[in-house]
């Protein structure tokens, strides 16, 4: 797979003018954050099979309608629901970047970093 960098991005980069961007920082990281818990829900996740699923999106519709559309599409490529993860409830403190009372959640998110590019903690 391929890696694609907009020119505007690089550019912006190069010269240190944001205003060389096509779209606002702001608005790339709010698009991002979904796909990032996402994943981070994933990978805290464990496999559980479909009675246990079902069971835990019974009281969510809006998420038992999800996962039957994911049953239909794994049922379409012949995969065993029983060999899937169910990721990791996370919730997340959108004001503060950050999920509720999940420390291994909020270490996947802020990453690793070594010396000089470390984060502070705020």
């Amino acid at each position: 797979m391929t890696l694609t960098i907009p020119n505007n991005f690089i550019n912006a980069v190069r010269n240190g003018n944001k205003n060389d961007l096509a779209s606002d920082v702001l608005c790339g990281h709010l698009s991002t954050r979904i796909g990032h818990a996402g994943n981070i829900s994933y990978r805290l996740g464990q496999r559980a099979n479909l009675a246990e699923q079902k069971k835990t999106v019974a009281d969510y519709p809006y998420f038992a309608e999800m996962h039957e559309r994911y049953l239909k599409h794994l049922t379409a490529h012949e995969i065993d629901p029983n060999e899937t993860i169910l990721g990791c409830w996370l919730e997340c403190d959108t004001e503060n970047e950050c999920f509720a009372g999940n420390e291994p959640a909020y270490k996947l998110a802020r990453g690793s970093h070594r010396k000089p590019y470390l984060i502070p903690t705020l």
